[in-house]
Formats: C-alpha cells, structure tokens, sequence
C-alpha cells in the first residue's frame, strides 16, 4: 500500500519530469531541459525519503513473522533497499544531467566566443556533474549487491548515465576544450 500510494506518485512525476525534459532538449530548448530534469531529481529524493519509509516497515514486519516467513520477508528488504539506492542513483543522475543542459543552455545562448571566466565556471559545473554521475553508478552497485535479481532496473538506469556521460565528454569537446 505505501508502495502504490506514496511511492508511485512521486515516481511519475519524476518520469514525467524526465519526458518534459527530454521534449526540451528536442526543441533546442537547453535552459529549460536543465530546469526540468533538476525537478526530476527532487523528484527522485522524494520518492526515496518514501522508498525507505517502506524499507523500515519491512525491517519491522521481518522481525515479527515467523521464521518459516523470513526468506519471502527477507526479499522483499532487500528489495526494498535496493529500490532505495535505485531512486538514489536515479536522483543524482538527473541532477548530473541538469548540469550539462545548464552549460549547453548558457553556450548556446551566447552571441559570440565564451569569456574565460565562462568556461572556467562550466569546468567546475562540468566536473560537479561528472561526480554526481559517477556517484549514481556506485549506488546502482550497492542496489545489485541488495537485490541482484534486479539487475534489469540497475542495468537500464546505467544504460541511461552511460549516455549522460557520453554527453559530459561532448560537451568538454566542443564547449570546454575546443580545438
């Protein structure tokens, strides 16, 4: 019930956040994209402040049921846990991503070459993003170790923060570091 009623709904918007953002970065609006997918990731956070609500409910209900019930409570922990860490990795992604849409939005908006001081500010933003997404492939490690017969959600979500990483070295390429 907690799942379906307070997890659920955060979970959604996230996505839908996720979509809005992608629809953005579609129609060359970058600034935009940057703000929508920054909401997803608070999104996110929200949903795992309601994953882990779930998590304790678990802890207690294992502690209370007959042994002969452990292992089915026991999974149902651990995937709760590793739901945690997914929505954790999920929330710094897109919050690395917020961060490159901000740097190609604020370049692409320039009317002439970037000031040194521009570039020097989306280095750091740059490198901010990078740990973020760097961050979120260690907690998809720790959500495997939880649960690793999820390792579908892990692997797509990884599959999406390859991406952003491909991103993060375009970016350096052509805004940062341009030859």
């Amino acid at each position: 019930e907690l799942y379906n009623d307070e997890l659920g709904p955060s979970h959604g918007d996230a996505l839908l956040l996720i979509q809005e953002g992608q629809l953005a970065v579609i129609n060359l609006n970058y600034s935009e994209a940057a703000i929508f997918f920054d909401e997803s990731s608070k999104a996110f956070d929200l949903a795992k402040i309601n994953a882990q609500l779930a998590v304790d409910k678990s802890e207690a209900l294992l502690e209370v049921v007959p042994s002969d019930l452990n292992l089915i409570f026991g999974t149902s922990l651990r995937q709760s846990k590793a739901t945690v860490l997914a929505m954790a990795a999920q929330s710094r992604e897109y919050k690395g991503a917020s961060a490159l849409y901000k740097i190609i939005g604020e370049w692409s908006d320039l009317d002439e070459k970037s000031e040194a001081e521009d570039v020097e500010r989306w280095r750091g933003i740059a490198a901010d993003a990078e740990e973020l997404l760097e961050d979120a492939m260690t907690k998809l490690d720790e959500a495997d170790g939880w649960a690793p017969g999820l390792w579908r959600r892990s692997e797509a979500i990884r599959l999406d923060i390859r991406q952003w990483r491909d991103l993060l070295t375009g970016v350096g390429m052509v805004i940062l570091d341009p030859v």
